[in-house]
């Protein structure tokens, strides 16, 4: 059981920075809801590579069951009642819900705050370094592969491989 971390997460950080970057957030929910990816492993697969390090498949597994748990049971429920509440719902307007749809959409951060205090305290246990790797953008698209390989049997459509190379060239 990984317990909350009491020092700052590098790893939220970086995801921070890196949603804030110009189409990285459009890139990341069509990787969501259009390829069913996990926002949270892809922003991993370009926080390793940037800092060397390759994911390792038996570990990006482990990993990834991991944060599906949290996901199915905590964060895609909040986020369902978020985008419920864009909408009328019976006699309740959404402009009326609003405010309760801004405390949800903080209660997802949340949740997906804590995913990421998990994925970073196990990091160590799934990755290799690759000091000697130059290429880290490399690095980022094979740790991609990995993930992607480990929640598809289909190969990255052409659509999915450009959206991911837009979060790739946003990684600074």
């Amino acid at each position: 059981m990984v317990q909350a971390l009491e020092k700052a997460n590098p790893f939220w950080d970086f995801s921070v920075s890196l949603y804030a970057e110009g189409g990285v957030e459009a890139a990341l929910l069509h990787l969501q809801d259009r390829d069913g990816l996990d926002v949270n492993m892809v922003l991993l697969c370009c926080y390793a590579g940037k800092h060397g390090a390759r994911l390792l498949p038996n570990g990006l597994e482990m990993l990834n069951n991991h944060a599906a748990a949290w996901r199915e049971t905590v964060v895609e429920p909040l986020r369902a009642v978020r985008k419920t509440l864009k909408h009328d719902v019976g006699a309740v307007s959404s402009a009326l819900s609003s405010t309760l749809r801004d405390d949800v959409k903080q209660l997802e951060l949340n949740a997906e705050r804590i995913q990421q205090d998990m994925i970073y305290a196990l990091l160590e246990r799934i990755a290799a370094k690759d000091g000697l790797a130059a290429d880290r953008a490399g690095l980022m698209r094979g740790n991609f592969s990995v993930y992607c390989s480990l929640v598809t049997s289909a190969a990255p459509t052409k659509e999915t491989r450009e959206d991911f190379e837009i979060v790739v060239a946003a990684v600074k």
